[in-house]
């Protein structure tokens, strides 16, 4: 189990369904967690990976996963196994008798988040702030039309500059709930409410979407979807 240093996981406020996030560092994970839960195939995977932090964020967040899992249906970590469907999407192989549970991950800079919920598809997506980006291009490209103006909006660019990593990693967390990975139109919906500091409720794809922002470590943000099912 891991060190009660390390954060739990929470319902989050604000959505329609019941969702729960759990969200650690790298290094929180890796000195509380054994290497040795891993599946051989995810060994190797992570030994594929040409930088040992690209690795360590890979084992560290299957790891994670593997806990806040057993912590939701009452199991050891050991007893999770994953099946890789379509498009490599991941679900856990449980036990017979146990509930159906769907989930997401993310992983980026030096954390790592989950999201969980046994009645609503769910998405979350962390992202590190990156200063250096030229940010302008992908917004034109990716947001929606609604989004780009309320970039435009603000006065100073390092607003404009976080407000665009808020809603790209907002729009990330609503692929993952519509299994679309980065293939989000970006005429099919618009998320510009959300920068008013509040959950909301968007369409997409005919499919009402609760979206909210749980508080991210400095330097980062955090996003967390989910639609029932």
């Amino acid at each position: 189990m891991m060190k009660n240093r390390c954060p739990e996981a929470w319902v989050l406020p604000g959505l329609s369904v019941a969702v729960t996030i759990g969200m650690a560092s790298v290094l929180e994970i890796l000195a509380a967690l054994n290497t040795d839960l891993l599946s051989r195939q995810e060994l190797e995977r992570a030994s594929r990976y040409r930088r040992m932090e690209d690795a360590r964020r890979f084992m560290a967040s299957r790891l994670f996963l593997r806990e806040l899992l057993g912590r939701h249906l009452g199991l050891a970590s050991a007893e999770i196994l994953f099946i890789a469907g379509e498009g490599g999407k991941l679900s856990a192989d449980l036990p017979p008798g146990f509930p159906p549970v769907l989930f997401s991950l993310s992983r980026s800079g030096d954390f790592c988040a989950v999201a969980l919920s046994g009645c609503a598809e769910v998405g979350v997506d962390i992202e590190r702030v990156d200063f250096g980006l030229n940010w302008e291009p992908a917004a034109k490209a990716w947001l929606s039309g609604g989004e780009n103006l309320a970039l435009r909006s603000r006065n100073e660019e390092s607003s404009r500059r976080k407000a665009f990593f808020r809603l790209w990693c907002a729009r990330e967390a609503v692929s993952k709930v519509l299994g679309r990975g980065l293939a989000l139109d970006p005429r099919e919906g618009s998320l510009q409410e959300l920068l008013q500091g509040q959950p909301i409720e968007a369409v997409f794809a005919g499919r009402k979407i609760s979206v909210c922002e749980p508080e991210a470590p400095a330097g980062y943000r955090l996003a967390v979807a989910a639609s029932g099912v």
